[in-house]
């Protein structure tokens, strides 16, 4: 797929250059992202594979318990569900999959109305085994049936794994610095620009020394804000008819309004009552020239690149929004060589002039003044996370309404830490 995305990519470049039909173009290079989002998907799923094959053999025979747990057909149905495949499996498959919803069923039942010990020798085996306690999560099956109804849950025996179709997001906590401390308090953290300040030759010998600049330093300080997510109630009736893991499902959700949230603070935040993001943090590196309100040059970029010290280049990456780059594809220096390159090798990322990139939606569109692509050395961004993320299943506060809900909060903050401007950001023009 990476070769076959490639090779799309160079010819929809050889045809615009022989100016063939720019629709057709387009065509060519939508497939190519299309294909993108099916390598990243095997690619998620190679993961879960790796992280789970040491349970799968672990777990594959206990007739002990009378419970037998066929490693293979886990894997086969696995592989269907998380291709979107599930209707085509064989009837034995689907047989063997319908039994453990069954029984997940049961067991999920009896877990929400305190009642595991009547269930029978063979369910109790299998939930001493691979359920949690409650409100630490549940192991549970998905139904194969229909992809838009839960076709894309994990299947039984794996660990609550939801592959689920979301709105792309992030893009900050993967090339910024992370740091976890065990209180909320106020972070001092120092800062320093010595970059103006070079050794000197003494003239003469046997002549006194005078004084260099004194080191200037700064400080910064990085708090904790309180993010929160839910209550989110939800019935009884529905977790015991449902035929996937629901409590996994609610945590997925949370985690994702959380990345969501904090991901446009880190982005644009303002840093008052909120973080700092790096958009605000960065310092300017290049403004398009009269006309480039929604577009970048080719000398753009360059001039954007070199705004930045090249003593933070060495690892530096670009960012910017996705929908721009479809056009990046297209574009050329002056001898006509590409400046996007596709990564072919296994797990080898696209670059653009020679620097990696990453996708952040929460940047600003392509308009008149906007702040719309990033350039520098991104782990010079911040994240301070206090103690991590706290959930919290309350099952006595909406009992009366047969309902049981989730909330959780974190405590987080960010801020871009330097003196030195190793982050810059291009600016469109005004008109």
């Amino acid at each position: 797929m990476r070769q076959r995305r490639a090779k799309l990519v160079e010819d929809a470049r050889a045809l615009s250059r022989k100016n063939g039909t720019a629709a057709v173009v387009d065509l060519m290079l939508t497939e190519a992202e299309n294909l993108k989002a099916r390598i990243n998907t095997t690619e998620r799923a190679d993961t879960l594979f790796a992280e789970l094959s040491h349970d799968i053999g672990r777990r594959s025979v206990d007739i002990g318990a009378g419970f037998v747990t066929d490693a293979a057909r886990e894997q086969r149905v696995f592989a269907s569900i998380v291709a979107g495949e599930g209707g085509a499996l064989s009837d034995a498959d689907k047989s063997y999959f319908a039994d453990t919803i069954a029984r997940d069923n049961r067991i999920l039942a009896a877990i929400t109305s305190d009642s595991v010990g009547r269930l029978s020798a063979e369910d109790q085996g299998h939930h001493a085994r691979n359920y949690k306690e409650p409100g630490a999560g549940i192991r549970a099956a998905g139904n194969e049936a229909t992809a838009s109804a839960g076709g894309y849950t994990v299947a039984p025996l794996f660990e609550a794994e939801l592959l689920i179709a979301m709105k792309a997001f992030g893009g900050m906590r993967s090339v910024a610095r992370t740091i976890q401390t065990p209180t909320g308090a106020a972070l001092p953290w120092p800062t320093m620009d010595d970059t103006g300040n070079v050794a000197t030759i003494i003239g003469t010998e046997n002549t006194q020394l005078t004084a260099d600049t004194d080191l200037a330093f700064g400080q910064a300080n990085i708090g904790a804000w309180t993010y929160k997510a839910g209550p989110l109630p939800v019935s009884l009736e529905l977790i015991q008819d449902t035929a996937f893991d629901f409590e996994s499902l609610v945590r997925t959700s949370m985690v994702t309004r959380f990345a969501r949230g904090q991901n446009t603070h880190f982005t644009v935040g303002t840093g008052t009552n909120q973080p700092s993001g790096v958009v605000t943090g960065a310092a300017l590196g290049k403004v398009g020239a009269t006309g480039q309100t929604t577009s970048i040059t080719y000398a753009d970029f360059l001039d954007l690149e070199h705004s930045v010290d090249p003593a933070y280049r060495g690892k530096a990456r670009w960012m910017w929004r996705d929908d721009i780059v479809k056009s990046l594809m297209k574009l050329a220096d002056s001898n006509g060589r590409p400046l996007w390159q596709a990564g072919v090798a296994d797990g080898e990322p696209d670059t653009f002039l020679g620097y990696e990139y990453t996708v952040n939606q929460d940047l600003p569109l392509m308009v008149a003044n906007a702040k719309s692509i990033l350039f520098g050395d991104f782990s010079n961004y911040v994240i301070r996370d206090t103690l991590g993320l706290r959930v919290m299943v309350l099952r006595e506060r909406f009992a009366d309404y047969l309902q049981v809900a989730w909330m959780a909060y974190a405590r987080t903050d960010g801020k871009l830490i330097s003196a030195a401007s190793p982050v810059r950001y291009y600016q469109n023009s005004s008109i």
